[in-house]
């Protein structure tokens, strides 16, 4: 083997070796900020997903989407699943310190992104005239599926719960039915009616 050869097969060997180095120090970094009770199946599962562009408004947790949560530096894709997971069980949070519950947050992981989170809540109250709203016992699939948020499979679990339990009381009795949390009914209450 020629001198230039073994030059160049030096310099990539440690190019791989700091590649491999880089690698490993990600995902122990990875796993020393938000490992509480986590099983992670991949290498990128463990290395958060970092933005591509940064973000100056606080993002509210009540509303983001995946991709919204993901935009912050410190927030994992498991972090963000988190949050929208105790959405979807829960409701709406009320506090930020709930945030501390979370399978994946920790003291270190509430303080890196605390300042960049809020609750807020930004919908606007939506209200039409009562002749206008939808009756949640008598509408029919197409009707409840106008809706704001409202998807097939939930308009077919109201008419479901209708149908083996009678004419809804009261609006909040719709908390019954899955897939609908506090933070839905907000946003669909000024639409229907009993």
């Amino acid at each position: 083997m020629k001198k230039g050869a073994k030059t160049v097969y030096a310099a990539v060997a440690v190019a791989v070796a700091l590649l491999a180095l880089f690698v490993v120090f990600m995902y122990v970094y990875a796993d020393s900020v938000d490992s509480r009770n986590r099983n992670y199946s991949t290498v990128s599962a463990a290395i958060p997903l970092y933005s591509s562009y940064e973000t100056t408004e606080r993002i509210n947790i009540n509303t983001a989407t995946l991709k919204e949560l993901l935009s912050l530096d410190d927030m994992s894709r498991s972090n963000a699943q988190d949050i929208i997971r105790y959405r979807k069980e829960h409701g709406k949070f009320t506090s930020l310190e709930e945030l501390k519950l979370l399978p994946s947050f920790n003291t270190a992981k509430y303080n890196a992104l605390v300042d960049f989170l809020s609750i807020e809540d930004e919908t606007p109250t939506v209200s039409l005239a009562p002749e206008d709203r939808v009756n949640i016992n008598t509408a029919d699939l197409r009707a409840l599926t106008a809706l704001p948020e409202i998807s097939t499979a939930i308009a077919e679990r109201i008419i479901r719960y209708r149908e083996e339990y009678g004419d809804f009381i009261s609006v909040r009795e719709l908390l019954e039915i899955e897939g609908i949390g506090e933070s839905l009914l907000r946003k669909i209450e000024g639409y229907i009616t009993i």
